[in-house]
């Protein structure tokens, strides 16, 4: 799908979501703001997630954490004497339910914060809404134009394309691959990743070779990779998509004759990817959050202790689980400072998150950036055995790169 198709697409859902809203909830705005400055009875955070449909598996996960999450915070006494209380709706993977869903939540149950939202279309549908009720919004989206320019009330948890180009692509400039075949999902995953890439590549004097795109549901990858074999003078391939594409590329790569290393991105870097892949997953080089290499990390990292705190709370290396972990600690932090507020949680999370260490990675927000990660938290990892071993720190690629 092209950019055009994805910005109207989702203007669409926004046009539909808005008229069916007038039905439902006539006033809504005033409404959450008047219930919102009480500061008695539970803290309701809304949690729109896909509990079915596409998906299900992110959604299902982040309901978990945030379920346990906000347990373990009400019985030690919550928010200044205030319990949490979630309302959990399932989006069904919709963006018009989502959107119906995140209305409700803040007109009805009176949502102080919206977490959870997954999908770029969601999120940039929902915009306009958390901007005029002034509902801070935090998401585990790693697409989208959050950030050009930034979203009011709206911050992004997962490593941004950027993040992942600058550590990628300075790792293979470190070890002399100039000419890199690309081959993307033709998603806006992949749409939003490509330009990035090509910045970062013309900056590091690297090329890439072509521009390949191949179809998020298409589940036969093998002509892509036939003629990826074709390019004249590929030094690497980079895959840069989300399941179940980047995992059947993977699975093929031996029987398309793909001799030179191979490069996937964030999209792949879960716990899932070397069990599903099997054998094949050996070899690959993957950049993303530390998650599965934490234990690899130096005992000073400063992730490693709330890495272990959430996965004594989750209980396995679920990624999509983690960035709802943060979604939660960076909100419940703020919300302890300044209290609920829509302003004020969006003031304190501008100012205050510096250099804070979580789960997918290290934040440092402004007002000039609600989104990711910091680069140096992310690192190249490679498969060995059918397990993530940490090959190289991002702080260590980027040192190499600017020396």
């Amino acid at each position: 799908m092209s950019k055009g198709k994805v910005r109207a697409s989702v203007a669409v859902v926004t046009a539909l979501a808005t008229a069916a809203l007038t039905t439902v909830a006539l006033g809504a705005g005033t409404a959450g703001a008047s219930a919102k400055s009480s500061s008695k009875g539970p803290i309701v955070i809304g949690v729109p997630v896909a509990l079915s449909g596409a998906e299900a598996a992110i959604g299902q996960a982040d309901e978990k954490v945030a379920v346990e999450y906000a347990k373990q915070i009400n019985a030690h006494g919550g928010v200044h004497g205030r319990k949490i209380e979630l309302k959990i709706m399932d989006t069904k993977t919709s963006p018009t339910t989502g959107l119906l869903d995140a209305r409700q939540m803040i007109s009805q149950d009176h949502a102080v914060a919206l977490l959870g939202i997954s999908t770029t279309t969601l999120g940039e549908a929902l915009l306009p809404l958390v901007k005029q009720d002034k509902i801070p919004t935090l998401g585990d989206i790693g697409g989208g134009t959050f950030n050009n320019p930034v979203a009011p009330y709206f911050f992004k948890i997962p490593e941004s394309p950027t993040s992942v180009a600058e550590i990628m692509l300075d790792y293979m400039k470190e070890h002399g691959i100039k000419k890199i075949a690309w081959l993307g999902v033709d998603s806006a995953f992949g749409q939003q990743g490509l330009p990035v890439f090509e910045k970062v590549a013309k900056r590091n004097g690297q090329k890439l070779l072509d521009t390949l795109m191949y179809p998020a549901t298409s589940t036969n990858l093998t002509s892509y990779l036939e003629r990826v074999k074709t390019l004249p003078g590929e030094q690497a391939l980079l895959v840069y998509g989300i399941p179940p594409g980047a995992f059947i590329i993977q699975g093929e790569l031996a029987s398309a004759g793909i001799k030179v290393p191979v490069f996937q991105g964030n999209g792949v870097a879960l716990a899932t990817f070397p069990k599903a892949v099997g054998a094949a997953a050996n070899g690959a080089t993957v950049v993303g959050g530390n998650l599965s290499v934490y234990q690899d990390l130096p005992r000073h990292d400063p992730q490693v202790p709330v890495i272990k705190s959430f996965l004594k709370l989750y209980g396995s290396e679920n990624r999509f689980a983690g960035d709802m972990y943060d979604c939660m600690t960076l909100l419940v932090k703020a919300m302890r400072a300044v209290g609920t507020s829509g302003p004020a949680i969006e003031h304190y999370l501008q100012t205050k998150v510096v250099r804070v260490p979580g789960v997918t990675g290290v934040f440092s927000f402004s007002s000039k950036v609600h989104g990711g990660v910091l680069s140096s938290s992310l690192s190249v990892m490679k498969v060995v055995g059918g397990k993530f071993k940490l090959v190289e720190t991002g702080t260590k690629v980027l040192a190499a790169a600017h020396r």
